[in-house]
């Protein structure tokens, strides 16, 4: 079950870059307009922790979300979810959808892929604990997203790494379903098992250059 996040979370965001806001039915419309922004709270039921789950509504009626953990229970998880929302992917869409300039916190260049060329806007690389990060790991998913055959006017990729004990977790995910070759490409890569807990975590959005 979810719960509506209280849209000043997000509108205070927006109006902290210059961009004026209007709240219509939960959604934040940035300017006025979309796309729309809204947000979403799960609680587990292990009562500890949750999912900040973010929604962008596009002007052609398309939804994409991207989904954040928190820890913590009520307001302490959504704001810990929050603060890792704003950290990164945040700065993606700013980018991406409402052409705010990032330039610390993303990265932009067009790619050709098997689907045409797009404009890829990727956020930093985040990390958790004493993170190994593996250096071949931003040329595997370069080459993944090269050698994919993109159709959809934009791609929200979220690709994630857990080492918990010595146990791997994997997650890549495209418009939020898993993406079989972005998890070769993690999967792919020298990743140290260790006793101590650690994450990589990275996102990004791809929009269509050649339409």
């Amino acid at each position: 079950m979810s719960i509506p996040v209280d849209s000043r979370y997000l509108q205070g965001l927006f109006e902290g870059h210059g961009l004026s806001c209007e709240v219509v039915d939960g959604w934040v419309l940035p300017q006025g307009r979309r796309p729309a922004i809204r947000a979403e709270w799960y609680p587990n039921r292990n009562g500890y922790s949750g999912v900040f789950n973010v929604r962008i509504l596009m002007p052609d009626g398309v939804e994409f979300q991207e989904a954040c953990s928190g820890m913590g229970t009520g307001d302490q998880g959504i704001d810990d979810g929050f603060v890792k929302f704003t950290e990164n992917a945040f700065h993606v869409l700013l980018a991406a959808l409402w052409g705010r300039e990032q330039d610390e916190q993303v990265y932009t260049e067009v790619l050709a892929t098997r689907g045409g060329a797009y404009t890829a806007y990727q956020g930093l690389f985040l990390t958790r604990g004493e993170a190994h990060f593996p250096q071949e790991m931003p040329d595997r998913i370069d080459e993944c997203i090269r050698q994919a055959s993109l159709t959809a006017e934009i791609h929200c990729l979220r690709f994630f790494f857990a080492n918990h004990n010595g146990d791997f977790t994997f997650e890549a995910l495209d418009n939020g379903q898993t993406w079989d070759d972005g998890l070769r490409a993690l999967e792919s890569c020298a990743w140290t098992p260790c006793a101590d807990f650690y994450t990589v975590r990275v996102f990004m959005l791809l929009r269509r250059a050649d339409s």
